[in-house]
């Protein structure tokens, strides 16, 4: 993940099982970044809190946010397929 995501790039898909597999596989690589985070911390003992969560000091925070709007754009793009399979 080296650029900001766009949402060009999920404007094309056309597939909810697709975009449920992207969800999931983000999902818990999103847990797994929040779990060495918090690892780092008890073994640093260095503690850093933002928005609520407690990260370490070797922690990549433009991760957090790369797959957070990543996640967002697909949810948008997930509802719009799903109205239009309802309109359909």
């Amino acid at each position: 993940m080296s650029a900001f995501p766009n949402f060009k790039d999920v404007s094309n898909l056309s597939s909810i099982d697709f975009i449920n597999d992207e969800l999931f596989l983000l999902h818990k690589f999103l847990f797994e970044l929040k779990v060495k985070s918090f690892a780092k911390v008890q073994k640093n003992d260095e503690v850093k809190k933002i928005g609520g969560l407690v990260f370490g000091s070797q922690k990549k925070s433009h991760y957090f946010t790369f797959i957070k709007r990543r996640i967002a754009q697909l949810n948008y793009r997930k509802s719009i397929l799903l109205k239009q399979q309802y309109i359909n």
